[in-house]
């Protein structure tokens, strides 16, 4: 009763690939502010959702389930975590934030963060009428 290592480090990159890469794509200089990310967020998540409601209902457990859930799920965690990054961009994070977002648990967590967190830009407007104002 061993591991297989093979199939598990497949699953690892199925699992984690998509978010990678979506983080090192998506860190380009984009940003997004936190309305559009927010959308962005629960589209993906519905989408997600249905995807799998559809996909349950439709294919009732064969192996072309298999394929087509694993293939709308990673489309949906690069699409994700590529918006992660661009958000973490705007709010002054650097990149490393948008890969600790990747980690389970951790991710809901910094989700809220970004959620709330003001855009640079917003913050140097701010600071800037301040300024002029005094």
């Amino acid at each position: 009763m061993g591991v297989d290592v093979g199939h598990l480090s497949g699953g690892l990159i199925v699992l984690f690939g998509p978010a990678i890469a979506g983080v090192a794509i998506g860190n380009a200089g984009r940003t997004i502010t936190r309305g559009p990310f927010a959308l962005w967020v629960v589209g993906i998540l519905f989408a997600a959702f249905v995807i799998q409601a559809v996909v349950a209902a439709s294919f009732q457990g064969s192996t072309a389930s298999i394929g087509f859930s694993t293939i709308s799920m990673a489309v949906c965690s690069f699409l994700l975590y590529q918006r992660i990054a661009r958000r973490a961009y705007d709010a002054g994070f650097e990149k490393w934030f948008a890969y600790v977002a990747i980690l389970p648990v951790v991710n809901l967590v910094l989700i809220i963060v970004l959620l709330f967190k003001g855009s640079v830009a917003e913050r140097s407007e701010i600071a800037a009428d301040i300024v002029s104002k005094a």
